[in-house]
């Protein structure tokens, strides 16, 4: 996979599950999010969207990595 797919793929994401207005004005990056949704911040996430976030992480770090 190269990193413009997962980019993408990152993007669509956020579009179809985070409120436009926090995708505007917060951090977006997938640590920060999963950060915030566990400190009972702005965001709450379901086990489902944690799950694709942490999956993401590890596809990221193994891309930057390669």
């Amino acid at each position: 996979m190269d990193i413009k797919k997962l980019q993408n793929e990152y993007t669509d994401w956020l579009v179809e599950n985070l409120p436009r207005e926090y995708v505007e004005n917060q951090d977006c990056s997938a640590e920060a999010i999963l950060f915030e949704s566990l400190e009972g911040g702005q965001i709450t996430l379901n086990d489902d969207q944690k799950e694709w976030l942490n999956d993401f992480c590890t596809r990221w770090n193994k891309m930057l990595n390669e």
